[in-house]
């Protein structure tokens, strides 16, 4: 899926996900589904575009209200390398990051 937005909502499924985003305009919040939904899931966020280290272009990963993120309720993650990446893994226990 590709993302170039300010927001975007990740709609995942449990059999794996890339969601690449385009942060050449602006930057990106991608939200990741709840977790109720999709215990078992993958989800690859990547910088397609190469210009997450650019001012005011990074990704942030956020999860929805009152979930877990690395088990910090409301967490978020960001990606500010050019080209970075985060994967992340959804369990009974919030979202967490594998890479």
């Amino acid at each position: 899926t590709a993302a170039s937005g300010a927001t975007v909502a990740i709609n995942a499924t449990t059999t794996g996900n890339v969601i690449a985003c385009d942060t050449t305009s602006n930057a990106i919040t991608a939200t990741l589904p709840a977790v109720a939904n999709y215990s078992g899931a993958v989800v690859y966020v990547i910088d397609s575009k190469g210009n997450s280290a650019t001012t005011s272009r990074a990704i942030t990963i956020a999860v929805q209200a009152g979930e877990k993120l690395d088990g910090v309720t409301n967490g978020t993650a960001t990606i500010n390398t050019n080209h970075g990446f985060s994967v992340l893994v959804c369990t009974a226990d919030g979202w967490f990051q594998v890479g």
